[in-house]
């Protein structure tokens, strides 16, 4: 039975997103990675097509489904590409702009996205597949990691050496019924993907006006979207005759919860590595993956469900595994060259200069880890991890530096505009000790130390007291209400009134009337 990777039919043009459909993929290498694809899966059940256009069939059968279960066949076009701006120039990262969704009567499907879920579903299998082989291991997680990046942060698909490495992992490890079992996985979870929007313009969504609304609506699409798709896989389950009918098999009802959780990992690991947050638009990401668990207990979907909880398990623990590791690098300073470049299409100006100044810190970081008995890596991490950062309305093509008044300004060095609640929050919660005896206060103090003195913008020296006095405003939510002066100093009997003139000095409190307040803000320009 031959399942098949994407192929894009068309370029069109967007005019409500000011986005463009075009092809950023030189055509040579289009053609090597379609030829080195087929060589390597055509005789294992996969190939990728040259007249078929196989995303077309299968949204053509789901449209079918739901004007029989709506009794409403309405038209609707698919429309593919790759999502770009700025005439095909600009790559968009895949938080600047959504890669599958509906606009009036079509839906958009994005070449990025297509091949990274595509990847994504490989890797992990491989993964979960020879969880001891620890070449293989290694080899999914950096995989991933770049997958991902490329993904969020670049706007981009995988380098062809990428490709041709995951090639060579599938087809020395896998048998032909595992390479088939990839595929109908890819396209279930892109099957799922279709059946959410055509389940919005079935219901006619209009863009809703509150976040209860929105999550409501959304909510409604994944349980509209699992139901055609779930009647999908009890109508074909048993078909191995049609190419794209037989993907839907029973075990595979676990698609959607895969294709949520493979966003959950790209929005953490975007978070994790560039402070990077999304929008609230959208409800929890596993708040919806347990309400489509819940909709596939309902007694009418007639199917044994015992392999498809085992792929679903399987999946959820390789995900586990990625982000451990992916926290244990970051927090260690292992992705420290990665985190820094950020992104290899910057349009904006200052880039070199903003990747330099970033440089030089963890070389000063470095220095100072010797003369401070610390491990130089886990310091790193620490600066990586606490220099989260708050794009809000500036930054370019993706964050990295903005421009103000043809000024340049890097937002991973000395001029960051911090979030100093978030800052604190997770290094208290997540408990980091920078190889040092577990110390929340010890932790602060070196947090603040990066921030303050290593990041060239403070020269008072910090103490134990000053962390202290962050520790206990932050545990007494000094954000929003205020802690008088001379109780804190109760609070932190080593504090003196010139330690809290030191933290007001460095920004991380106000003093309005003998009154102390947390900022939840602090902007540095050097």
């Amino acid at each position: 039975m031959m399942h098949s990777l994407i192929t894009v039919s068309g370029y069109d043009f967007l005019n409500q997103f000011d986005l463009s459909f075009y092809d950023l993929i030189d055509q040579n290498d289009r053609a090597v990675i379609a030829d080195t694809w087929n060589k390597a899966m055509a005789t294992r059940g996969f190939k990728t097509p040259i007249d078929v256009n196989g995303l077309q069939e299968i949204f053509d059968l789901i449209n079918s489904e739901f004007g029989d279960a709506y009794g409403d066949q309405k038209c609707i076009s698919l429309r593919e590409g790759l999502i770009t701006k700025a005439k095909g120039q600009i790559p968009i990262k895949h938080n600047d702009a959504s890669r599958i969704f509906s606009q009036s009567k079509s839906i958009y499907v994005d070449f990025l996205m297509s091949n990274v879920l595509f990847e994504y579903a490989t890797t992990f299998y491989l993964w979960a597949r020879f969880p001891e082989q620890k070449d293989v291991a290694a080899n999914c997680f950096i995989h991933t990691l770049y997958l991902l990046d490329g993904c969020c942060r670049k706007g981009k698909l995988s380098e062809i050496d990428g490709q041709l490495s995951l090639q060579k992992l599938i087809t020395e490890n896998l048998s032909d019924a595992e390479i088939v079992f990839i595929g109908d996985l890819y396209w279930c979870m892109l099957s799922f993907a279709m059946c959410h929007e055509l389940a919005h313009i079935y219901h006619s969504h209009v863009p809703p006006q509150t976040l209860d609304e929105a999550h409501t609506q959304e909510f409604q699409a994944d349980a509209s979207g699992f139901d055609i798709y779930m009647k999908l896989i009890m109508k074909h389950m048993h078909n191995n005759d049609d190419s794209f009918k037989s993907v839907f098999r029973e075990y595979l009802y676990t698609a959607p919860m895969i294709l949520f959780l493979f966003y959950h990992d790209l929005f953490t690991m975007g978070y994790w590595l560039y402070g990077e947050t999304i929008s609230n638009s959208h409800p929890p990401l596993y708040e919806r993956i347990d309400r489509l668990l819940d909709l596939s207990l309902n007694e009418k979907y007639e199917f044994d469900t015992a392999s498809g909880n085992d792929v679903l398990g399987n999946y959820f623990d390789i995900s586990d595994l990625f982000l451990k590791e992916l926290w244990y690098k970051l927090k260690n300073g292992k992705l420290a060259e990665i985190v820094r470049k950020g992104s290899d299409n910057m349009a904006g100006k200052g880039f070199e200069e903003a990747y330099m100044m970033d440089e030089n810190i963890c070389k000063r970081i470095a220095i100072e880890a010797q003369t401070l008995g610390y491990e130089e890596n886990k310091l790193i991490g620490l600066w990586n991890i606490a220099a989260q950062i708050s794009v809000d309305t500036f930054g370019e093509n993706n964050g990295f530096v903005f421009r103000f008044a043809d000024n340049t300004y890097s937002l991973k060095a000395a001029n960051i505009i911090y979030n100093q609640k978030v800052l604190l929050e997770s290094i208290i919660e997540f408990g980091l000790t920078i190889a040092k005896p577990a110390s929340s206060v010890e932790t602060i103090r070196t947090a603040l130390y990066i921030l303050f003195k290593i990041a060239m913008v403070g020269t008072i020296e910090i103490t134990d007291s000053h962390a202290q006095l962050l520790q206990v405003c932050h545990n007494a939510k000094a954000y929003s209400k205020a802690i008088d002066e001379e109780s804190l100093l109760t609070m932190v009997p080593t504090a003196s009134s010139a330690d809290i003139s030191d933290l007001h000095n460095l920004g991380c409190i106000e003093i309005v009337e003998g009154q102390i307040y947390l900022r939840e803000r602090v902007i540095f320009s050097c």
